[in-house]
């Protein structure tokens, strides 16, 4: 008997053995570019990676309304808002510096998975994914658009506050594993960076009227010419030439922009619509999600005669 039990035994590891000589491990978790992207639902995910920085997120969006977000600090800077602690308080006292890991987390952390530089290197992939993909030269337009936008956007924002960046060329970026050191761009190649995606961007991006919400249009890539334009007339005044010319024809039936006629309205519940002619750009903020708006609840004070108070932030 006890033969017998030894031979199944033997006989049944024999079969698990023959039986696993063909298979070999298989991760459905790995991206390559063998299979992604294939489609173009996929490169339109790619193209949606993109705004992903740009959200209203507490913890992973530059725009968020808390101390987190660009929008907070660059105004403490300002004394248009102030902090009694905290990076708003860094920036208030305008006492910051390299070390000051709460204020240069938006540019870049070692110690931390944190900082919004990297995203620049993802547009480019991404623009490199969709010129190389069997789109329609329309539909790569399109998609290029939206992704050099959000590249110059976020550009933009972390130009504004660290000075000229490091912007990785594709072909260092398609080689990760060949080091390559890399500078800061000069002033002047820095801006030339952001102005030409943004041109671009406003060739190709529709017209406010003809954008879905929370998207960009060519109104929003004109804008952050502006801005551009305007942050640089410290080094040359023709810069405002620009400007005008550009303002003069956001100002256009074309473009669909013009203000509400009743002001109060945009800081009551029927005044939060989609449809406002007053926007140029929205970061749209969802309260059961990551997005939430706290701005006011970052400015109010805290002893305001009401309901609700602020934080004391």
């Amino acid at each position: 008997m006890k033969k017998i039990s030894h031979l199944l035994i033997i006989l049944g590891i024999a079969i698990c053995f023959s039986g696993c000589s063909d298979l070999y491990p298989i991760s459905y978790t790995e991206i390559n570019p063998s299979i992604f992207p294939k489609t173009e639902k996929d490169l339109e995910t790619m193209v949606m990676s993109c705004y992903h920085p740009l959200r209203g997120s507490w913890w992973d969006g530059i725009n968020s309304t808390s101390e987190r977000g660009q929008m907070f600090l660059n105004d403490a800077c300002t004394e248009v808002i102030m902090g009694k602690f905290g990076p708003q308080k860094l920036c208030s006292e305008m006492s910051y510096n390299e070390n000051s890991t709460e204020v240069t987390r938006l540019y870049y952390i070692r110690e931390e998975p944190y900082g919004f530089y990297g995203k620049i290197s993802l547009c480019t992939l991404v623009k490199d994914a969709i010129e190389n993909s069997s789109l329609s030269d329309d539909k790569k337009a399109r998609y290029i658009a939206e992704v050099c936008c959000a590249r110059a956007f976020l550009s933009y924002i972390l130009f504004g506050m660290y000075g000229p960046l490091v912007v990785a060329p594709v072909e260092v970026l398609k080689a990760p594993l060949d080091e390559r050191p890399l500078e800061r761009l000069s002033n002047e190649d820095m801006v030339k960076f952001i102005e030409e995606d943004l041109l671009y961007a406003a060739e190709y991006l529709p017209v406010p009227n003809k954008t879905e919400y929370g998207r960009f249009s060519s109104g929003l890539a004109k804008m952050l010419l502006i801005r551009l334009y305007l942050h640089e007339t410290v080094h040359d005044k023709t810069y405002y030439n620009k400007v005008e010319a550009l303002a003069r024809e956001m100002m256009t039936p074309a473009f669909g922009y013009s203000l509400v006629p009743d002001y109060p309205s945009l800081f009551e519940a029927k005044g939060q619509t989609t449809s406002n002619p007053e926007y140029i750009f929205v970061v749209p903020c969802n309260y059961e999600g990551t997005s939430q708006n706290q701005w006011h609840m970052m400015v109010m004070p805290p002893d305001i005669d009401g309901p609700v108070k602020g934080w004391q932030t």
